[in-house]
């Protein structure tokens, strides 16, 4: 496997200061061959409130579902730690929210128990004969985004049922088939289809070129809102992994599945499902030093493959403590940290088991500073100059489509899980499996279409049994003792980045959890600085003036927070919880301990 130069990484980094602005420029121009081409998720035409809880003893969840919130809260009251109320809500979610996620799809969790911060990555992976050159037409070019979307080599090998498994072996305190039984029931007598569902269906309409439009449409309408929606097949799929919880892979259900993949021409074999294991190491943990000395915050984040944790941890390491989220010089200083950090995503983050990802040099206090530096300046964009040529290859699908879900979970004991996880595009590739009641992901469309970087070989390139780069961002933050201080997530495409960012940085800032999840997000993953319109006409005008390019839109995030309150004692801690109000989750709690 080709390794990047690590010590050509680290020997720049101690150069001169104009080589490391040389370094800047090299990252971006690797950005632009390596961004990802799908865009987060439509946005409702106005925010719903916000759902919030305050001062919880016995566990707080947050998830973007009515139906998984009091899934996961009614598992915490029966005793299940924050793993199995975790678990039990992702079911629920595969079947209320298919645009989302769900077993054809996968995710990444951090678990926090009473020694460690774990994290678990479900990625879903490239067959083992994947080559290269898998989304490259004849002559050599980049299939068009929509093209790769929509077809069988889109699909990677799910990963949710094993990470569910997975997390239950080590964190779960309630019986395998507990978890499951919400879900079966649901799916059996049915629950009523939300608007964004529904929105959803209407806004993806490949779905009625598959075996999907049996199922999402009736008297050839998209299902409406409030439609009394049943799925047996799904009903019948978790009672086989009730029974074998291997089964999507090695048993009864993976000839199923095999089959389908067959059926649309799909390269994933037998070999590649028997073999796919989810990846168990230590989180990310960095404390934010600009914090109070002697109450230091510790952020966990998952490491590689996914590059929401280096790019999080960067960003928040490099800003300067007094960071005016008010003013126009702190959203410029914020947005060119995100910048700057999108450029190292595209050149030196991939899956570490393919690729040397320099994760101490990129997290180090002597690269922070520069970057810290170069973010403080006013360019705020010369687009000529430092930020220039960092656009995609190729412009985004025209909509915005609903995709990726997160929970967040406290429980009485203090464990805590963070989750996020996805089929990439809405309803991922649209290819259905009828007999198993799930969407199969799109997942592989987040490897780089072209091979090659400004270093050589790309760190996200397409190669067998590797796991595509992801934004997923999964947060718990731990206070100097080593406690639960904050659970944070999002879906969002690579906006995900943005979105935790934001909240992370107005609770850490003494903000309500309230505010966190609704306040106007301000982001910048390449040229364009992205703003709500609700950031107000001042300042958007003020930003214009700076030298912002704008990007004015409604944006979905689904912030899903959870940080201890101000009421909290050593001896009886408690936690709020709040809901982003741009989508439909519900944030729910137990007062006292169970």
């Amino acid at each position: 496997m080709a390794a990047t130069p690590a010590y050509l990484y680290g020997f720049m980094i101690l150069l001169k200061p104009c080589f490391a602005l040389l370094l800047v420029m090299i990252g971006i121009s690797a950005a632009a061959q390596s961004t990802d081409r799908s865009e987060p998720e439509k946005a409702y035409a106005e925010k719903k409130p916000v759902s919030s809880v305050h001062y919880q003893a016995g566990g707080v969840c947050v998830s973007a579902n009515p139906y998984a919130s009091k899934t996961c809260l009614g598992i915490l009251r029966a005793g299940g730690s924050a793993a199995d109320a975790a678990i039990a809500a992702a079911f629920v979610l595969g079947l209320v929210e298919p645009q989302s996620s769900g077993l054809g799809g996968g995710g990444y969790a951090l678990y926090r128990n009473a020694n460690t911060v774990l994290s678990y990555d479900g990625r879903e992976i490239a067959p083992i004969s994947a080559k290269d050159s898998r989304f490259l037409d004849s002559s050599g070019a980049p299939l068009s985004f929509t093209q790769a979307v929509h077809s069988p080599l889109s699909i990677g090998v799910p990963g949710m049922s094993a990470l569910m498994k997975s997390l239950h072996e080590r964190e779960g305190k309630l019986d395998w088939s507990a978890l499951l039984a919400p879900a079966i029931l649901l799916a059996t007598q049915g629950f009523t289809v939300s608007e964004r569902m529904s929105q959803s269906i209407a806004s993806s309409p490949e779905l009625k070129l598959t075996e999907a439009k049996n199922v999402f449409y009736v008297d050839d309408q998209p299902l409406p809102i409030g439609f009394l929606f049943k799925n047996p097949s799904y009903a019948r799929t978790l009672s086989a992994l009730t029974q074998d919880p291997k089964s999507l892979y090695t048993g009864a259900l993976s000839q199923s599945l095999l089959a389908f993949l067959n059926q649309i021409s799909s390269d994933i074999s037998a070999a590649d499902l028997g073999s796919y294991a989810v990846k168990i190491k230590p989180a990310l943990c960095r404390k934010l030093p600009k914090t109070d000395p002697a109450d230091p915050i510790k952020l966990c984040a998952a490491p590689p493959s996914t590059s929401g944790g280096i790019a999080l941890l960067q960003i928040m390491q490099s800003l300067p403590a007094d960071l005016d989220l008010n003013s126009v010089q702190g959203l410029t200083t914020l947005t060119n940290a995100q910048a700057l950090s999108f450029a190292d995503r595209g050149l030196w983050v991939g899956d570490d088991e393919f690729f040397e990802v320099p994760v101490d040099l990129l997290l180090s206090h002597a690269y922070l500073d520069t970057r810290g530096k170069l973010s403080q300046q006013a360019f705020s964009i010369p687009q000529d100059q430092v930020l220039s040529g960092i656009e995609p290859l190729e412009s985004a699908p025209a909509k915005d489509t609903p995709n990726t879900t997160h929970i967040s979970v406290v429980d009485a004991w203090g464990e805590a899980i963070s989750m996020t996880l996805s089929v990439e595009s809405a309803f991922g590739s649209k290819y259905y499996a009828s007999d198993l009641g799930f969407i199969l992901n799109n997942e592989l469309t987040d490897f780089d279409f072209t091979p090659n970087s400004a270093i050589g070989p790309a760190a996200n390139r397409v190669e067998g049994g590797k796991r595509p780069r992801s934004s997923m961002t999964p947060i718990i933050t731990l206070d100097s003792s080593g406690k639960v201080l904050g659970v944070v997530g999002s879906p969002g495409g690579s906006r995900i980045i943005g979105f935790v960012t934001s909240a992370l940085l107005r609770l850490t800032q003494g903000s309500s959890v309230e505010h966190s999840v609704s306040a106007p997000l301000v982001l910048r993953r390449f040229v364009q600085t992205e703003v709500e319109p609700e950031l107000g006409s001042e300042m958007i005008l003020k930003l214009k003036d700076t030298g912002h390019t704008l990007k004015i839109e409604p944006m979905a995030s689904g912030l899903a927070v959870i940080w201890r309150s101000t009421k909290s004692t050593t001896t009886h801690p408690t936690f709020d919880g709040a809901a982003d109000p741009r989508r439909e989750g519900l944030a729910l709690g137990i007062p006292e301990a169970p």
